[in-house]
């Protein structure tokens, strides 16, 4: 943000203590500046900094229907970040849980989310983002052409 000249303050969130050890590591690493909170989604923040401008989420979506085919390349990623804490058959909880939650977490005209989704929960997501009156915004694909992450914005009341 610095290099832009953009006044931007940085928050990330994590479940697991291990997991923010690390990527308080990689923040130092690269000179970023980050908020680190311990904790579930939105409950990891305090109500004082909201709204946001951007989120970007990349939560678990592996359901467990999913197990046989995904290849051996996640054998070291810790089951909490594949599939959460809950894990599910279409991997949608975590999705579920943070868009259900999105009202007053964003500036409602400006503010969006990006999330990370399986290849195959399109739709599904689409379906989520309509059900808790968000507003699709675009879809973004990998580098094999697979829908991948979604941006999102709040309807204006």
């Amino acid at each position: 943000c610095e290099i832009l000249g953009i006044s931007c303050i940085c928050c990330a969130t994590d479940l697991s203590k291990e997991c923010l050890a690390i990527a308080k590591k990689n923040a130092s690493l690269h000179g970023a500046k980050v908020e680190f909170f311990l904790g579930d989604w939105w409950e990891a923040l305090d109500e004082s900094q909201y709204p946001f401008d951007i989120v970007f989420s990349n939560p678990p979506y592996i359901g467990t229907s999913e197990t046989e085919s995904l290849t051996e390349n996640i054998e070291f990623e810790p089951k909490l970040a594949l599939y959460g804490e809950t894990p599910t058959d279409q991997g949608l909880s975590c999705l579920k849980e943070i868009l259900s939650r999105v009202d007053g977490k964003l500036f409602p005209s400006t503010g969006f989310i990006f999330i990370e989704h399986g290849s195959l929960q399109q739709q599904k997501v689409q379906e989520i983002i309509k059900k808790n009156s968000l507003k699709f915004l675009g879809q973004y694909y990998d580098l094999s052409g697979l829908p991948r992450v979604i941006k999102i914005g709040v309807l204006s009341k």
